[in-house]
């Protein structure tokens, strides 16, 4: 993750206390610009950590699929 890994893990600990997330909530809880946000989620989603699941181009929402499996 390299200079993204401290915005990074304060996405993924806030994803465990909310797993379904969009850009616009990424944006907010790291104080990143939306296309830094968007990178990361990108990133989140190569990694297998997040998966997109409404299929749109906009307005994209993902879900901590693997966590809110073991529920």
């Amino acid at each position: 993750m390299g200079k993204r890994s401290r915005k990074a893990m304060m996405l993924l600990t806030h994803l465990f206390k909310n797993p379904v997330i969009n850009v616009k909530e990424v944006q907010s809880i790291t104080n990143l610009s939306p296309k830094a946000a968007n990178d990361l989620v990108q990133v989140f989603i190569e990694n297998k950590i997040l998966k997109e699941i409404t299929g749109y181009r906009r307005n994209r929402v993902f879900a901590f699929k693997d966590y809110i499996k073991l529920f």
